[in-house]
């Protein structure tokens, strides 16, 4: 019993380094699948996201398909994701 509690006291001195919460696209191979949602969480609405370092936006059309855009509106030059 001594020897896991001086165990569990070396485990939580141990301090683990911060992971950055974004990686730059050289990072991340461009020519590979990740996934973006459960198919569960795509709606009607617009769902933001951030994948490999680019931003999209996921969305359910009217046949039930989904659908995915750059998270960029063009005109205002805001996210689409802010938008209604």
């Amino acid at each position: 019993m001594v020897v896991a509690i001086e165990a569990r006291k070396q485990m939580s001195d141990h301090k683990i380094p911060p992971v950055a919460d974004r990686f730059a696209r050289p990072d991340w191979p461009q020519n590979a699948w990740y996934a973006a949602a459960w198919d569960v969480e795509v709606k009607r609405a617009l769902l933001a996201r951030t994948i490999a370092g680019r931003r999209i936006v996921l969305y359910r059309r009217t046949d039930g398909k989904v659908a995915s855009l750059e998270d960029a509106c063009w005109h205002r030059l805001l996210p689409l994701s802010h938008g209604r």
